[in-house]
């Protein structure tokens, strides 16, 4: 794959609202895995570092164009909130994003941050593996800030901290502990460290915008790259979300030669269920991208079984962190890209090389699928990337839900159709007169068979796959 284009920014695109460009013309599809430790290492004392470019490799070999780059606030502590033997029992996550100078010893006995000195090497390691990235052409979301590291997701908001369980506001710099500068990022004193996503703490916000501004100086030069405010931030942290939104912006338009376009994806407290009530607060934010969420509400398989088409201002990214955690199959791939949506799979690439993903709370075959179930759906991302590419214009094509009977279309009418059988039988099309190339994918083996050409009328036309189960037909002049 050739690099990038390093004079052209990505932007939204002007006609299609569903797609992005870079030279303001052809659109620009995005789908890509991503895991934990694309740009801080998570792993135990003698467990080895993340090797970045074999995983740009692992993308690269699928021809995957995106990934997301996390970052993590807190020092100690694994993904989500299995239960610990000691502070320090958790995975640490390096480089942090301060120096630790002291003078005093912090929660772990090393010395204290002091939130006025940047960690230089978490910059640096930052800007190389964008960098790397783009070589590669593929784009990049830069995540700024971590939900899971002001929070003990495990418990409810409305319930203490639970002390039998990993906390990861106990190594976040932002806690007084750990920091020289008497900055108290827990000022009700609850345990956690929520405040910081609230714009409750002016003090930490100074702190967050001078962080926020050091990532645009760090990475600005930069074409490829789409700013994510956080993941999965605590809830009524609207404010802050827009407030950070404002502040890219403001300072990229003012004093940088590029802009970049921000993304505000899910938030909320799963345990309370209120993540369906958060998207008219994403629709209406200072977001170009936007990510719904769908757990623990009697709507959450909408986004999971059928993804809506969204006309709304907005770019949609569906990430499966949102909506499963770790999920998503090959058909839902195709109904996330047939209703116009960009797809993000969070993946399970770190657990396959080398731990470096806590094994206490990942290795849950049933709940988390196999490595067969995962390399299906990685397969998927690519096939509809393949179908991307191979359509005349995919500016001009948007998604129906009456072209086909399946309910799962995306056409350019008359020029080119993609459509999704997610079961075994005859649909119907309904079609532009002309002569058509017709081709047939079967996602789950990903063989492709050569229907022939067709020439019909204008009007409904039935079609059957030459094999069993779901398909993707294409049509096209």
């Amino acid at each position: 794959m050739s690099a990038l284009d390093n004079t052209r920014v990505l932007r939204r695109h002007p006609t299609n609202p569903h797609y992005l460009t870079v030279d303001g013309q052809k659109a620009v599809y995005l789908a890509g895995a991503h895991t934990w430790s694309s740009v801080q290492d998570m792993h135990r004392p003698g467990e080895p570092d993340f090797n970045y470019s074999k995983f740009l490799d692992f993308l690269e070999e699928r021809q995957h164009n995106f990934t997301r780059l996390w970052v993590w606030e807190h020092a100690y502590g694994d993904v989500g909130g299995s239960k610990i033997d000691g502070p320090l029992a958790g995975s640490e996550n390096a480089p942090m994003l301060y120096e630790r100078t002291g003078p005093g010893t912090a929660f772990d006995g090393k010395p204290k941050y002091d939130l006025n000195r940047f960690n230089e090497a978490y910059f640096d390691r930052l800007r190389s593996r964008v960098e790397e990235a783009g070589e590669r052409g593929i784009f990049v979301s830069v995540m700024l800030f971590q939900g899971f590291s002001v929070d003990q997701k495990s418990q409810p908001l409305s319930s203490p901290v639970d002390p039998a369980k990993e906390n990861p506001w106990s190594s976040h710099p932002y806690n007084v502990n750990n920091n020289i500068n008497g900055v108290d990022g827990d000022p009700n004193h609850d345990g956690r460290g929520e405040e910081t996503h609230r714009l409750d703490v002016p003090q930490i916000t100074k702190l967050q915008e001078a962080y926020v501004r050091k990532v645009i100086d760090t990475l600005n030069a930069f074409d490829h790259l789409i700013f994510e405010i956080s993941n999965e931030s605590v809830s009524e942290s609207e404010a802050w979300h827009n407030h950070m939104i404002d502040v890219i912006k403001n300072y990229e338009a003012a004093s940088k030669p590029k802009q970049h376009l921000v993304w505000f994806s899910s938030y909320g407290d799963c345990q309370r269920g209120d993540l369906w009530t958060k998207m008219p607060v994403l629709l209406k934010s200072h977001a170009d991208i936007v990510s719904p969420s769908s757990w623990a509400t009697s709507e959450m398989y909408l986004y999971r079984n059928d993804p809506p088409i969204h006309a709304e201002d907005k770019v949609f990214f569906l990430d499966t962190d949102h909506l499963w955690g770790v999920g998503g199959t090959p058909g839902w791939v195709w109904k996330a890209f047939l209703r116009g949506h960009h797809v993000a799979y969070m993946d399970m690439y770190g657990k396959l090389e080398g731990g470096v993903i806590s094994r206490k709370h990942y290795d849950s075959e049933k709940r988390f699928g196999t490595p067969s179930d995962w390399e299906r759906a990685r397969r998927a991302l690519t096939q509809t990337l393949v179908a991307a590419g191979k359509v005349h214009d995919l500016a001009a094509m948007t998604p129906s839900t009456t072209v086909s009977s399946t309910g799962y279309a995306l056409c350019n009418p008359g020029t080119d159709y993609l459509v999704y059988q997610p079961d075994s039988g005859a649909f119907e099309v309904q079609l532009e007169a002309g002569h058509y190339s017709v081709e047939w994918l079967e996602p789950d083996a990903g063989s492709v068979a050569d229907g022939g050409k067709i020439a019909v009328e204008r009007g409904a036309r039935s079609f059957r796959a030459p094999f069993p189960g779901h398909a993707v037909l294409h049509l096209s002049r």
